[in-house]
């Protein structure tokens, strides 16, 4: 149930009257597609100077996706967007654009402030967007409620259609969305996998830079929706957008005193992924606003023409405050506008604090090594440690993880924690592009791991922390199979990710805390790698964070750095830790260890004791936290465990 903006319009008696002894259009009644379409031409035609046609996609059934672009002449003006339609069962919602559009054009003749507006910015309005969907909704009464678009289902799949509203490129099939292909949910093959999708991704991410406000219109259910649909991301201006819809549901209530309620989706109507008021606010559009018109289920999708006026009266008033609100801060202000590890070995420095084995822990092992030890480690610790293999990689090594239950030595606190958590601990999960590393100097500072590129491409590899399905392919990432960035052919398309996200996500409920280790740069970084969204807990996070940081720089006088990847290293989508924080693992942390720069991804053997003593400093004391928040409560109980990974991909550059 996604709702679309529905805005006031006079009748454009003047405008209309030019094309003769035509009927007046009637903006209070329901419009089938062709007579939508001939609306939008008589209005471009008797409006040269204001409003044109702009096509920019095409459907399945091949229609034409098009917008009416709405304004006068002028230099470096900013852009409003809105879109009716993209459930094609929600008939009230491209009536609102189209009062939306008669409105704006008629308050331009006599609106000192509609005429500001007009000179600063132009209006793009999508009446229809589910062109297919719509037409199929007017056949007869079977298909009146009609929801997804009308493309053919996956192979043998006999359903029709995706829900467009869960097909866009933002946290895409993670939350409240179904991969069967007959329901009406249905998320489609792929994030933009679908024409519609594509066409706005495509036009809009091209002119985002510019748009001021992103609203999508919708019915039922008379809300007011903000970023984001997954609960654990929050818009970095979470507050301005509820204050500002805040303000518009005021506006609504005062035209025929109906009320609106503002939040985001989980808050107020429930969890969803890939919509494309999500997608939007990704892409740094700061006001993104999804209407949900009226009623509050009444009537539900079929509401009776009688109520059309009311309906988009109101939401002109809520839609007219936010685009003025854009406006005016725009116009008014003062101001416009690791991958590679230290080869697994801080792991094996945590365990000597913890189990005997004679080993060399300060120096590099290849994979043949660490598998001994890894062997050995259990044979010895039978009680305490165990070997779970969780996934093959595409050479058809074995992932598998070290799970320790309980330590018998001397620390009271280890021991006390050690009662109350299992860790487990990856030492490599990129097994192939490790032990590719270690074939020659060649090979030395290989990242990726090595499966083949997509058909047409002889390059190898896929960088695993482009490949989780966090924001896949949005920022910071490369779509060219040889780059070292290369984010896969889709999200968890890499077997590794795959092995990761399907373990974590089975266990995700009683993880604390998702540690995964990198260099170099002498950092902690936080979710997100986006720089649009903002963990819930992003403050816990930081405060935790420079206490680690203050404990690591207290073994060896080494400085870490803390925060968010945008705010101190490079924008970036698709990490593990990323994933692992929407999937509600409170601390996730990524560990990028000793250098910052003087030796990169081949730190000097003999700085390996150091490097892996302050780190484990530095994780021992998230660790603690994340214990003692969950077990020194009255509330706490039960065992939960902690997913420590030690990423192993050797990275071909610091900065990308």
């Amino acid at each position: 149930m996604h709702r679309t903006l529905a805005l006031t319009a006079f009748l454009l008696c003047g405008a209309l009257a030019a094309a003769g002894n035509r009927q007046e259009y009637d903006y209070f009644k329901y419009h089938s597609f062709q007579e939508i379409s001939k609306w939008k031409s008589d209005l471009a035609a008797a409006n040269k100077d204001t409003v044109s046609i702009v096509e920019y996609g095409k459907t399945y059934e091949n229609r034409t996706i098009d917008l009416l672009k709405i304004g006068v002449p002028g230099d470096k003006k900013k852009i409003i967007w809105m879109d009716c339609g993209i459930h094609a069962r929600e008939w009230i919602s491209p009536a609102f654009c189209q009062y939306f559009v008669k409105t704006i054009l008629e308050r331009h003749k006599t609106d000192s402030k509609m005429q500001q507006m007009m000179k600063n910015l132009d209006f793009y309005v999508t009446p229809v967007l589910n062109v297919d969907g719509y037409t199929h909704t007017w056949l007869d009464s079977s298909t009146r409620l009609w929801r997804k678009n009308r493309s053919p289902g996956p192979p043998g799949c006999n359903c029709t259609g995706t829900d467009l509203n869960r097909n866009f490129n933002a946290n895409w099939g993670t939350v409240g969305v179904s991969f069967d292909c007959c329901d009406i949910t249905y998320a489609g093959r792929g994030p933009a996998s679908e024409l519609e999708a594509q066409a706005v991704s495509d036009f809009v991410g091209k002119i985002s830079k510019d748009v001021l406000a992103f609203l999508t219109i919708h019915s039922y259910g008379q809300m007011l929706l903000i970023p984001y649909g997954h609960p654990e991301v929050i818009a970095p201006n979470q507050d301005d957008l509820m204050e500002v819809g805040l303000a518009a549901a005021e506006a609504i209530e005062k035209v025929h005193g109906m009320k609106y309620k503002v939040g985001t989706g989980p808050k107020i109507l429930y969890e969803f992924s890939g919509s494309s008021g999500d997608w939007a606010r990704l892409q740094g559009i700061p006001y993104s606003f999804t209407f949900e018109l009226r009623d509050n289920g009444t009537h539900g999708f079929v509401l009776p023409p009688e109520l059309i006026q009311p309906a988009v009266e109101e939401a002109y008033s809520g839609a007219l405050h936010i685009i003025t609100h854009a406006h005016d801060k725009a116009f008014n202000g003062a101001t416009a506008a690791g991958a590679a590890t230290l080869w697994a070995t801080v792991l094996a420095a945590v365990l000597t604090k913890c189990l005997a084995v004679e080993y060399d822990y300060f120096k590099y092992h290849s994979f043949q090594e660490i598998s001994k030890w890894k062997s050995d480690m259990a044979a010895t610790n039978k009680d305490i440690v165990s070997i779970v293999e969780y996934g093959k990689t595409y050479e058809n090594r074995t992932i598998d993880l070290l799970k320790i239950l309980e330590r018998h030595k001397t620390d009271s606190k280890m021991q006390q924690m050690m009662k109350n958590v299992d860790f487990y601990v990856t030492p490599v999960l990129n097994v192939d592009g490790y032990t590719h590393s270690w074939l020659d100097s060649l090979t030395r500072l290989w990242r990726k791991n090595r499966s083949p590129g997509p058909p047409g491409c002889n390059c190898t590899g896929t960088d695993l922390n482009r490949n989780f399905n966090a924001n896949w392919g949005t920022v910071g990432v490369s779509f060219d199979c040889c780059d070292s960035t290369y984010g896969g052919r889709g999200p968890t398309s890499e077997l590794e990710a795959q092995a990761v996200s399907d373990f974590v996500g089975n266990i995700s409920k009683d993880v604390l805390a998702f540690l995964t280790i990198h260099s170099y740069g002498q950092m902690l970084l936080i979710p997100y790698g986006h720089p649009e969204v903002i963990a819930p807990n992003q403050d816990d996070l930081m405060e935790v964070g420079l206490a680690a940081a203050e404990a690591i720089e207290k073994v060896h006088g080494m400085k870490y750095y803390v925060g968010t990847n945008p705010s101190i290293l490079y924008e970036v989508s698709g990490t593990s830790s990323d994933w692992a924080r929407l999937q509600g693992i409170p601390y996730c942390f990524i560990f990028e260890l000793r250098d910052d720069g003087t030796h990169g991804f081949e730190l000097p053997p003999e700085l390996i004791q150091p490097a892996v003593e302050e780190a484990y400093s530095g994780a021992l004391h998230i660790i603690t936290h994340a214990h003692d928040k969950a077990f020194n409560r009255a509330t706490a109980a039960g065992a939960a465990t902690l997913w420590a990974t030690v990423l192993a991909a050797v990275l071909t550059k610091w900065l990308v």
